[in-house]
């Protein structure tokens, strides 16, 4: 038997609390051992009638496969995979090389470096894009040529092919958002992602789609962009009115082409300010579209959901969209819950969906989500949250119901408040309500944070 496997059958105790005079482990009949109910469910429980127990003899009637490590059998059955196929490709090939020299590496104890050295990179790429982003990041201080495969345009595509969406929740810091930490709900940890690299005057995120970032100077009113990944970006060029600079700004990505557009529609200041410009980034300009509606008080969630952008107006609440590919804006008929406070809009699994308080004069005293029905266009209930939860989220906002963000992340709906890093979260597919890890990166009781779902992408073009 290998040395590993007696090893993890010697550090299993015996079932017995009873040594000899030696201090070794002793031996109870089968019946005595069955009596004791701490042993019940054990995995090396069921001995031979009418015999003695003892846990290696017990270990080598189970076989050594229960020891086996899981990695060592993952390897075995994607390289038995391989080789049934009765028609191979060369990057299946390759792969069957690989998992052969990952189990004779594991037999031998020893990493040949004239095997591994000779990898196809392209398989060497493949397998690299593979892992976690932090993981990735991680593995780029290996070498030179490793360090530089985020602006290699084949690892790029591959990646592309290979990554699975999994967005981050993203918060920021008002005026502070050098160091904005994320919490990725893949994993359940925190990371720490650095705006170091931009210009001190973009200090204010506006926007996120796809990887990339929208940022606005306090000052001037100019817009920037960028991946925060890649560490590039770019300032777009002036606006064709300079007023429109304070807006509200949305943005959306073609997913085909790598294009983004970014609508900033209406004024913070001014509801007679009903103009609206768009920037492409395929013609690397600004032009005007459709205005607003007339007196339309624009709240700055929007939801991207087929094709349209849409955005709720604040008291007397309504439903606004803007056609993207037409660049029109129409009113949505679409009646609004009874008692709404606030409202927030997102989009879950593609449906749109509306999460607000509901209360009288003004004073929430329960939070709904709604989902837009498409046949009938009326918002219907799904959920409502507990009184416990919602007399604690009210309380961390002070009941100040504009600095409460609500952000769609996969099957999650995420509620935070302005004023307390703490995060709210509604499992869609679950049906349960939870609270956020604190993140460790921000002191405790602080405040002045902005929340955005950021979905990672290293292939995300400025």
């Amino acid at each position: 038997m290998p040395r590993r496997i007696l090893l993890c059958l010697q550090s299993y105790p015996h079932p017995s609390s009873d040594r000899d005079a030696e201090g070794r482990h002793g031996r109870k009949p089968v019946a005595e051992w069955k009596a004791n109910p701490r042993w019940q469910g054990h995995p090396f429980k069921r001995p031979a009638e009418g015999g003695w127990v003892e846990n290696r003899e017990i270990g080598r009637r189970r076989g050594w496969r229960l020891r086996l490590s899981l990695s060592l059998r993952l390897r075995l059955s994607v390289g038995l995979k391989f080789r049934e196929s009765a028609e191979m490709s060369p990057f299946a090939q390759q792969m069957v090389q690989l998992q052969r020299m990952a189990v004779w590496n594991h037999r031998s104890k020893n990493m040949d470096a004239s095997l591994w050295s000779n990898l196809p990179e392209d398989l060497v790429d493949r397998v690299l894009a593979c892992l976690s982003l932090p993981t990735f990041y991680r593995f780029r201080t290996v070498c030179k040529r490793w360090n530089s495969l985020i602006t290699s345009p084949s690892f790029l595509q591959c990646w592309s092919e290979m990554a699975t969406e999994c967005p981050w929740l993203l918060m920021i810091k008002r005026r502070d958002n050098r160091l904005c930490p994320a919490y990725d709900s893949l994993l359940s940890k925190w990371h720490a992602v650095s705006l170091n690299f931009l210009p001190l005057q973009a200090t204010e995120v506006v926007a996120t789609c796809e990887g990339l970032l929208c940022l606005r100077a306090e000052v001037s009113g100019s817009l920037f962009v960028c991946n925060p990944l890649t560490k590039r970006w770019r300032e777009l060029p002036t606006m064709l009115m300079k007023n429109q600079a304070r807006g509200i700004v949305g943005m959306t990505v073609n997913k085909a082409t790598k294009c983004y557009k970014i609508i900033v529609a209406g004024s913070n200041s001014d509801l007679y300010d009903r103009k609206t410009e768009v920037y492409d980034s395929a013609t690397d300009s600004w032009k005007r579209s459709g205005d607003l509606p007339a007196r339309t008080d624009l709240r700055p969630e929007y939801a991207v959901c087929l094709g349209s952008m849409y955005f709720t107006t604040s008291e007397p609440f309504s439903l606004l969209a803007f056609n993207i590919a037409e660049d029109v804006w129409r009113k949505v008929e679409v009646p609004m819950p009874c008692s709404l406070t606030c409202s927030r809009l997102l989009v879950n699994n593609g449906i749109l969906v509306l999460v607000g308080g509901v209360g009288k004069n003004g004073i929430s005293r329960s939070f709904c989500i709604w989902k837009l029905e498409k046949e009938t266009m009326e918002w219907q209930e799904c959920e409502r949250m507990p009184d416990y939860l919602c007399r604690k989220f009210l309380a961390m906002c002070y009941h100040n119901y504009e600095h409460i963000s609500c952000i769609g992340h996969m099957d999650l709906i995420c509620l935070a408040s302005f004023s307390w890093p703490e995060t709210l979260v509604y499992d869609a597919s679950l049906k349960s309500w939870h609270w956020l890890p604190r993140c460790p990166l921000t002191p405790l009781q602080s405040g002045g944070f902005s929340w955005l779902s950021f979905q990672p992408r290293l292939d995300a073009a400025v």
